[in-house]
């Protein structure tokens, strides 16, 4: 209910695992699991935070925690001094949780369909 059913299903159209593939190139990806279960996934490019996610199932264990814990402390050895990321709604609380800061809205459109991002940022 966060967004209208168009605009997921072009998020669906958009993350094909062909296009998936490319992006794998594009980003550095974590991911936590156990045995062949994915228990969550952080990917970022440079100190952008590009996607960020925990298996429902796993949610509320530490695994989220971990998973920036890890990448805040590479990014800390990479010389870099914050962390950005663009969240959606759903996002923002955790990402508040974990100590980013609100700097600003961005509109954004897709497919004719208008919704807001809020860039963030974090000190390390």
């Amino acid at each position: 209910d966060l967004f209208p059913e168009k605009l997921i299903l072009e998020w669906q159209r958009k993350y094909t695992p062909r296009n998936l593939k490319i992006r794998i190139k594009e980003f550095e990806h974590f991911i936590a699991k156990e045995g062949n279960e994915v228990l969550g996934i952080i990917a970022i490019k440079d100190n952008y935070i590009r996607t960020f996610f925990v298996n429902s199932n796993f949610q509320k264990q530490g695994i989220g925690r971990k998973l920036f814990n890890f990448v805040q402390n590479l990014l800390l050895e990479r010389k870099y001094t914050k962390i950005l990321v663009e969240a959606g709604p759903k996002g923002v609380p955790a990402y508040l949780k974990f100590g980013f800061r609100k700097i600003k809205e961005i509109s954004k459109s897709r497919e004719g369909i208008e919704y807001i991002d809020i860039l963030m940022e974090k000190d390390i």
